[in-house]
């Protein structure tokens, strides 16, 4: 739907995936990824179909929506026209996991059949319910440039949706974000370019229905090219027919192709396809003609909520609904009058203006398509939180895009630097544990731009390198994208030798490359959460590249697809296991073995860190630095490795000597150092004996006891000033 607030909707629709008993030709990629017509499937529609009136036929086509934050009296009034209506689906929109459990149930059980559970989860459920998993943004997987991420995002969304007795997600949005003052699309589309767009789109659709959940390509025929709210009024699409072709629809098809089980029509008035001015979710020729026959899609249309402005005031809450079902709307969405919609084409049918046999093939359409989504769907996969988190973070670690990088100050080389840390704005507290893991810097926060303006405009900020960190509380255009304050603003803070630009939010704000004169470097990181920040910390530290690349066009100067790709200085990452196929589950058995040792009384407390491949994937610490303290050991602390040493280099490295054949321990020091000490009493020793502090070893020779005379260092060895025969400095 063409849903961006917080307070919109949630389409529940009946979705199908069935073969359009309408449409001859069928789309043979499409009906095969969908369409697995049992005979048990066919027992249960059949069924169920023989066993409804006309008007609970009709009610199949309606999607109502539920607000479980409103309260009961709203929720009773879903339940009612559930029971009364026999509408198919319910829609969810705002509110917490608890009261939508208690929500779906309430609606299931009013039910003569099972409804379609539905939810505007373009971003996980976070989208509507408070509570609800948060996964990244559109445009901030087309700006990872990787459509595996997309993939293994959709698929975790599918999980969510299971998990919480979701049966369709409304997502993708496969509208080409091609005006950036559009209202109601921006950070929702995958960007600007039609081919990376339907790359995402199809990853998207594909990895949606492996997992069990139908998937919805909208706002056909493309709502990209737009400056209007169709939530207000009619937007109206210009391009010519060749235009749309090549960019709108394009995703549209790629969607379709990859088995995507329903599309969402817009409210758009689009000449080109429709030179009436019909509504292109009323207009039979872009449904029919276009959609269905054309483009060969044969799984369930929705229409836009038939509330919203741009066709509800004009056509009546009524008739609406009407003319939506005869241009080809499978499934009507938020309609106003439910009863009296259900009524009216109950009339339109028993004048014989709408067969029987067409309510009849569209309800089985509907009934197939529970059956599959309902019924018996697919099992999809599952993964733990630990995969979820790692998956997340990958996103936002390949999204990241370097706008600007003069003189190199990015990363940071060295760390003998004075940096300070400015913070602006909310939520500000994962970047600052994310740079703490590698420094430790001053920092200074404030809660907005005008704020930070006021009190360090005429300020002299001592600092060699200043890092601005702007976390905005919304990506959408309003209010200068979450700033209060335009970009421009920017140039009134001060500047150290270096001064470093971290943005967490829109990438648009910066839209007039001047904004960035005054900065020696310029990030983009598109989101306020842990994610994005941790990934921005490692970043500025050396520990990830950046290879993101922009989504959308700010300026001529930084066209889409432009980000500067800067490596990593090797320095080492903080990262999860799972990044390297390591289980998580696997590395608490660490925790069991260090706790038991404390317990017994081994050691009091330890650091464990495992690091593999230039990735810490595992730093936790236990127990008391002694056995009297009363505090914890912390992950900050430092402890002296030099008596460990031997374990840490030469164990790790005679085993894997030994594991690779050419080492054994059974063999004496002087068959591996015969130069030091063949013919000695240490050549005869067991390297087995040595490994285990049985060798009879000194522990320690005080060499340096032999250069000193009186106790003091010996004149003849040792002098005060550099001179001849004196120059290596040994001490101040």
């Amino acid at each position: 739907m063409s849903f961006y607030r917080k307070r919109s909707f949630v389409l529940l629709p009946l979705i199908a995936l069935c073969t359009l008993a309408m449409v001859k030709k069928s789309n043979p990629i499409a009906s095969k990824k969908r369409f697995a017509n049992s005979s048990a499937s066919e027992d249960w529609c059949t069924a169920q179909l023989k066993s409804m009136t006309l008007e609970e036929k009709i009610g199949q086509f309606f999607m109502i929506s539920a607000h479980p934050d409103l309260g009961e009296k709203e929720m009773n009034k879903c339940i009612e026209l559930v029971r009364n209506q026999k509408v198919g689906g319910v829609i969810f929109f705002q509110g917490e996991r608890a009261s939508f459990g208690r929500a779906v149930k309430q609606v299931q059980e009013a039910s003569k059949l099972p409804l379609f559970v539905g939810m505007d989860a373009e971003w996980g459920t976070n989208m509507r319910l408070f509570d609800g998993e948060r996964f990244p943004y559109a445009y901030t997987l087309g700006a990872s440039n990787d459509t595996s991420c997309t993939s293994q995002i959709a698929s975790l969304m599918a999980q969510e949706c299971r998990e919480m007795g979701i049966h369709m997600n409304f997502a993708p949005v496969a509208d080409v974000n091609s005006d950036p003052d559009n209202p109601v699309i921006g950070f929702r589309s995958f960007g600007q370019d039609p081919v990376k767009v339907s790359a995402h789109v199809a990853a998207f659709v594909k990895a949606t229905e492996a997992g069990g959940i139908m998937s919805c390509l909208k706002h056909f025929p493309g709502h990209g090219d737009t400056d209007k709210d169709s939530h207000l009024e009619l937007p109206t699409v210009s391009r010519s027919r060749a235009e749309l072709d090549k960019v709108d629809l394009l995703p549209f098809g790629k969607g379709i192709t990859s088995g995507a089980g329903s599309v969402m029509i817009a409210h758009l008035n689009v000449p080109s396809l429709d030179k009436s001015g019909t509504p292109s979710s009323l207009s039979s020729k872009i449904i029919k003609e276009e959609l269905i026959q054309n483009m060969k899609f044969n799984g369930l249309v929705f229409s836009d909520a038939l509330n919203m402005k741009a066709v509800s005031e004009a056509y009546g809450k009524d008739e609406v609904a009407v003319k939506a079902f005869e241009a080809g709307c499978d499934i009507l969405l938020c309609p106003e009058n439910v009863a009296s919609a259900i009524q009216k084409i109950a009339e339109k049918v028993k004048e014989g203006k709408i067969s029987k046999t067409e309510i009849d093939e569209r309800c089985l359409k509907v009934l197939r398509s529970k059956y599959h989504y309902v019924v018996s769907p697919l099992a999809g996969k599952n993964v733990s939180e630990s995969e979820r988190t790692w998956r997340k973070q990958e996103v936002f670690e390949k999204a990241l895009t370097v706008l600007k990088n003069e003189h190199d100050v990015l990363p940071f080389k060295k760390l003998d630097q004075k940096i300070l840390r400015i913070s602006i704005g909310m939520h500000t507290s994962f970047f600052r544990d994310g740079i703490a893991l590698f420094d430790d810097v001053a920092y200074r926060h404030y809660f907005t731009l005008k704020e930070a303006v006021e009190e360090l405009k005429n300020e002299k900020l001592n600092a060699d390198v200043i890092v601005y960190s702007l976390h905005p509380t919304t990506v959408r255009p309003k209010n200068y994208f979450g700033m209060g304050l335009e970009a421009a603003e920017l140039n009134q803070l001060p500047k150290g030798k270096s001064t470093i630009l971290v943005f967490f939010g829109n990438p648009l704000y910066f839209s007039n490359p001047a904004t960035l004169n005054g900065f020696d470097a310029a990030v983009i990181a598109y989101e306020n959460n842990r994610y994005a920040q941790t990934a921005a910390a490692q970043f500025i530290y050396g520990a990830i590249p950046s290879t993101g690349k922009l989504p959308t066009s700010l300026n001529t100067s930084m066209p889409y697809g432009y980000g500067l790709q800067i490596n990593s200085t090797g320095r080492l990452k903080f990262s999860q296991p799972e990044e390297l196929g390591v289980s998580s589950l696997k590395l608490k058995e660490i925790d069991r073995i260090a706790e038991n040792a404390i317990e017994k009384g081994a050691f009091p407390g330890c650091q464990i860190v495992v690091a593999l491949k230039g990735k810490i994937i595992y730093r936790k610490s236990f127990g008391k630095p002694t056995y009297e303290s009363s505090d914890s050991v912390r992950n900050s602390d430092l402890y002296d490795l030099a008596s460990v040493s031997k374990i840490a280099g030469s164990t790790t490295g005679v085993m894997y000597l030994q594991s690779n054949g050419k080492f054994s321990l059974d063999k004496k020091l002087q068959d591996y150092l015969p130069e030091l000490t063949s013919g000695s009493d240490y050549g005869k020793i067991i390297i087995r004996e040595m490994m285990a502090h049985q060798a009879g070893l000194t522990p320690w020779i005080p060499f340096y006891k032999r250069t000193l005379k009186n106790g003091i260092p010996d004149p003849s060895l040792y002098s005060k000033e550099k001179k001849e025969g004196y120059t290596q400095q040994v001490a101040k």
